[in-house]
């Protein structure tokens, strides 16, 4: 498996030219990916594409509300290298009203060739002419704090190049104005595998019908272990990805919403940065224009964000993806959001175990 770095991929294939010198597209989009950063900030390059979702889902704009999901418009009118006419494209994750969370990458690669973090669109498409959206008022990166993760990478001994590195490839967001009023803000991942465990700890066994069978089975057996996939397994989730809708090196597609489901591969526990999927549908894949997506565990009220996409392997087509836990940059996030002057909410584990017990539909495990 070869991983993009986190995540050149993602941004880098509408910005890319050809190399001076040489005919278009006489290098290869994985060539220069390989070369990192360094690449970008040379002079390079006639676009190429910015992948996104292969054969996902098309998702109506209610859909889109329901999950929270946004697209962000890169602006690339001060790039001297890029392409005036489109967008560069990430995608996003509304948390609160006014707050959206996404990745890092989505902001560096851009900053490299001045291309700027315009707006956030809320449609089905960026390209609607009809959508609400926002103008960008500030935002926070983990490298602008001194945050550490936990713990290593999913299947690491602790190598920061893996899943968006030690300081974690997150971005927050913040609204010029509150998002639309469809638009549902998504429930961060803190303090919810603990809530679950205490909660399964307390029922009878097979006492609700809502309880995964294999989360009832790991009720009272020894002390909590904080990890997600210990409790419920590996679960399916769900994206919400814009971008290139053909797994193509040279087209550009991207502006589409589609959802994908993916399935848990490795472990996602409390020290770990980040976690990898695969797609369980052949012929599907996430790709680079996905990036920022949540993954989302769960379905309709009952969604969790328990990851952010932040790199892929190639091709699109059946990648595996990894993903940043955001549980782990949890202190990231509190300081930011309130630095932004948007506190993110933290359930408590009352208010979880009512979540969960109440409104949550496990996804099917």
């Amino acid at each position: 498996m070869r991983l993009c770095r986190p995540n050149f991929c993602s941004l880098a294939a509408s910005l890319l030219l050809s190399l001076p010198g040489a005919s278009p597209f006489s290098a290869s989009r994985r060539q220069v990916f390989s070369a990192g950063a360094g690449l970008l900030s040379s002079r390079l390059f006639k676009p190429l594409d910015a992948d996104a979702v292969i054969n996902g889902a098309s998702v109506s704009k209610a859909e889109a509300a329901a999950a929270g999901a946004v697209g962000l418009w890169i602006d690339l009118a001060n790039c001297t290298v890029c392409r005036h006419d489109v967008p560069a494209a990430c995608s996003g994750t509304l948390i609160s009203e006014d707050l959206v969370l996404s990745a890092k990458h989505c902001l560096d690669i851009p900053e490299e060739l001045n291309g700027t973090l315009s707006r956030v669109v809320f449609s089905n498409s960026l390209f609607d002419k009809a959508a609400e959206s926002s103008p960008v008022a500030a935002f926070r990166k983990t490298s602008d704090y001194s945050f550490a993760a936990a713990g290593p990478s999913a299947g690491s001994s602790g190598s920061s190049s893996e899943i968006g590195g030690a300081s974690g490839d997150l971005v927050l967001i913040k609204l010029a104005k509150p998002a639309p009023k469809n638009w549902r803000p998504q429930s961060l991942s803190f303090n919810f595998v603990e809530s679950m465990e205490e909660g399964f700890a307390d029922l009878s066994s097979g006492a609700s019908s809502g309880v995964p069978g294999n989360a009832k089975a790991s009720a009272g057996k020894g002390a909590p272990s904080g990890s997600l996939t210990d409790v419920i397994g590996f679960p399916e989730l769900t994206i919400y990805g814009f971008g290139d809708t053909e797994d193509d090196y040279y087209s550009y597609s991207s502006g589409a919403l589609k959802s994908l489901r993916v399935r848990v591969v490795s472990t996602i526990g409390p020290k770990a940065r980040g976690f990898y999927t695969s797609p369980p549908d052949e012929g599907t894949g996430a790709c680079n224009g996905d990036s920022g997506a949540a993954g989302l565990l769960g379905s309709g009220q009952g969604r969790v964000v328990v990851g952010v996409l932040s790199s892929t392997s190639t091709p699109c087509t059946g990648s595996t993806s990894a993903f940043v836990n955001p549980d782990v940059f949890r202190a990231f996030v509190e300081k930011a959001s309130a630095d932004l002057g948007a506190p993110v909410k933290v359930r408590t584990k009352s208010e979880w175990r009512d979540f969960l017990f109440g409104k949550y539909v496990y996804p099917g495990i």
